[in-house]
């Protein structure tokens, strides 16, 4: 562990929630290669998750990156956090965390892809990355401080 909690208990509740929501994520892509009357909703729900798992990789392995190299440290909340060590709490992040969202984003774009026709696939592959691309760069920008903050919850 890279630092001590302010509260063990709500480590522990919001380490549940995120295992819960894993789980979802990972039971939801089979539910939705399974139905043939879903495959608009797959696509969709796939874009999307591949759009925001890739971003949201990228723009946390930037920002690390940036923090590791003393350009932009990595702030933790002070609510959450009595104290951590930044470099090890970035390596985590950068090697263990962040590798994982940007291959669920992958797959996620993968099990949609096998659901768009054919004609389409090309359009479909260049909204993702344009939008990945769009994302990560106003992410990454609102990380830094250069523009507020634009955080989806």
């Amino acid at each position: 562990m890279f630092g001590v909690p302010r509260s063990p208990s709500q480590f522990r509740t919001v380490n549940g929630i995120a295992t819960g929501l894993l789980l979802l994520a990972a039971v939801l892509p089979l539910l939705l290669a399974r139905g043939v009357r879903l495959r608009g909703a797959a696509t969709v729900v796939g874009w999307i998750a591949g759009v925001g798992c890739c971003m949201h990789a990228l723009v946390d392995s930037i920002l690390r990156v940036l923090s590791l190299t003393g350009v932009h440290p990595t702030r933790l909340p002070p609510d959450l956090w009595l104290s951590y060590d930044r470099h090890a709490s970035d390596l985590q992040d950068l090697l263990g965390n962040e590798p994982w969202f940007f291959v669920e984003g992958l797959l996620w774009a993968a099990l949609a892809l096998t659901m768009v026709r054919p004609a389409r696939r090309r359009t479909w592959i260049a909204s993702a990355v344009v939008a990945t691309l769009l994302l990560t760069t106003i992410g990454v920008l609102s990380g830094v401080g250069a523009i507020g903050s634009f955080i989806v919850a």
